[in-house]
């Protein structure tokens, strides 16, 4: 069992635009959000060898718990300890 000790998990917003253009403006056509950070990426690799993982977090928004703690579970197949 691996457990890693994230004190700060990251949301990492991606926008994705159309054509980018110099001078033009860029309206957004999809968003999303994943989440990140040291510890949540080593188990996410963990994860994906097949090896059984826990994350565990340090301080979060209350927002940004309900984004992050289904992310991190469904995409690791283990339980994420996030508590704001």
């Amino acid at each position: 069992m691996n457990l890693t000790a994230t004190p700060n998990i990251a949301l990492d917003r991606t926008y994705v635009v159309g054509r980018v253009e110099v001078g033009a403006v860029h309206k957004v056509r999809k968003a999303c959000a994943q989440t990140g950070g040291k510890g949540v990426n080593v188990s996410r690799t963990v994860a994906l060898l097949g090896h059984p993982t826990l994350v565990t977090a340090g301080q979060l928004a209350p927002a940004d718990v309900r984004t992050a703690e289904p992310q991190v579970e469904t995409q690791l197949l283990g339980k994420a300890a996030a508590r704001p």
